[in-house]
């Protein structure tokens, strides 16, 4: 789906001025993605210690609603931070900083019922289909696929995504740069920056004859 996004670049200059274009191959876009969503959200929820406290047909019947509520439980979906790395997006404003796709509104809507609006009535609501709404969209997708494949963190950050980059939590530095005090620090401002991160990274070795930190990443 990122091919297909970067592929709108050859028609729409993505940057602030036209966040709010909008198409019917767009709508279309906003529609697939929110579909591989839902699959990824059964699937991480299938995962989850009350699933699988769930009798069979119990298991059934939750899986016909929406699972986002438990997954985010577990994941903190919603506090996951992102941001935008290519470089044929020019956006110098809001999207020039980390974001957090899973807490996307547009006109007091968030992107399920922009989803649902689209979806029922593409005609009458396809302003709703608009770039702003598929790069979010597209960004949900990125943090679903970084949970339920963990085995992308191997992979190089390009091979990852063309488009995105998750927040990573060093740990180490904390504790290399001398603080003494850790139990200091605000427990509510570090709990906020991990649960915002979507890969960690420590230290698995240290050469202290060349002071070479070497750093492991991986998913929390």
């Amino acid at each position: 789906m990122e091919k297909e996004l970067l592929e709108m670049t050859d028609y729409i200059h993505f940057s602030e001025n036209n966040l709010d274009v909008y198409s019917i191959k767009l709508a279309n876009f906003i529609l697939g993605a929110n579909v591989e969503c839902e699959s990824l959200l059964k699937e991480l929820f299938k995962l989850t210690e009350h699933y699988q406290s769930l009798s069979e047909d119990e298991q059934k019947e939750s899986l016909e609603n929406s699972t986002y509520v438990q997954v985010n439980a577990v994941y903190k979906l919603d506090m996951k931070t992102i941001f935008m790395t290519s470089k044929i997006f020019y956006f110098q404003d809001i999207y020039s900083e980390p974001f957090k796709p899973f807490k996307y509104k547009k006109n007091k809507k968030d992107s399920r019922q922009i989803y649902n609006a689209i979806k029922h009535d593409k005609v009458n609501h396809l302003e709703a289909a608009d770039l702003e709404t598929a790069l979010n969209m597209l960004g949900t997708l990125f943090v679903l696929n970084s949970y339920f494949y963990p085995e992308l963190i191997n992979k190089d950050q390009d091979d990852r995504s063309k488009i995105f980059r998750g927040r990573t939590a060093y740990i180490e530095p904390l504790f290399l740069s001398g603080i003494d005090e850790i139990d200091k620090l605000d427990k509510k401002e570090v709990a906020y920056y991990f649960e915002s991160c979507s890969y960690w990274s420590y230290t698995i070795k240290v050469d202290t004859n060349t002071c070479v930190i070497i750093y492991h990443e991986r998913s929390p």
